[in-house]
């Protein structure tokens, strides 16, 4: 069986990882050019009521001044699952956007405002955040990617984790698919010869 074709000369081996890897660059351009035509076009189709970022994986705030990240719905906490937190909002909460847990004075984390509403390991993971010295806005990040930005490689080696995952999570499958083929393999009307060579 031949081997299968290197798109790029970047290693990329399976087309259904490579496919959602080009899809996420052009969500990530959307993200960085969202008041571009084509970027309003997109959304209008595929996330009328939602934004890219609320369907994105991999995708997070990286904490500058904590103004424009909602604590508890938006992605935001690196060490986490999905980058949030991990329990509902409180009712009467006092947090609502990340700066709100910034002390204004030190700059620093207020870990006993943290305390009151989320769980200590939350707060521990929140700690491990440096935070800017200069009021510096937030910004989208890549996870996967140290200098923050979307690469495809990047994102075929996520999406080629998430394809795994989905198989190993479902025993046979693959088995179940090959055998299937090769049922409708056999069953075409073309030469022996033909039969053997696949």
């Amino acid at each position: 069986m031949g081997k299968a074709k290197d798109h790029g000369g970047m290693g990329f081996r399976n087309y259904r990882a490579f496919n959602e890897a080009m899809l996420a660059r052009n969500g990530w351009r959307m993200l960085m050019n969202p008041n571009a035509y084509w970027a309003r076009f997109f959304k209008g189709i595929y996330f009328p009521n939602s934004s890219f970022l609320q369907a994105s994986r991999g995708l997070r705030w990286q904490v500058q001044d904590g103004k424009s990240i909602d604590f508890w719905a938006d992605a935001w906490i690196p060490s986490l699952p999905n980058f949030k937190v991990p329990i509902p909002r409180p009712a009467n909460s006092a947090i609502n956007k990340v700066v709100d847990i910034i002390d204004d004075n030190s700059g620093q984390w207020d870990i006993q405002k943290m305390l009151v509403e989320i769980p200590v390991e939350v707060v521990n993971a929140i700690l491990e955040i440096p935070l800017a010295r200069v009021g510096r806005a937030d910004q989208l990040a890549w996870h996967f990617n140290p200098n923050g930005c979307y690469s495809v490689k990047s994102g075929y080696h996520i999406a080629l984790q998430n394809l795994s995952e989905k198989v190993s999570n479902k025993p046979g499958t693959s088995f179940n698919l090959a055998k299937e083929v090769w049922k409708v393999l056999w069953k075409m009307k073309v030469p022996n010869k033909v039969k053997n060579f696949w």
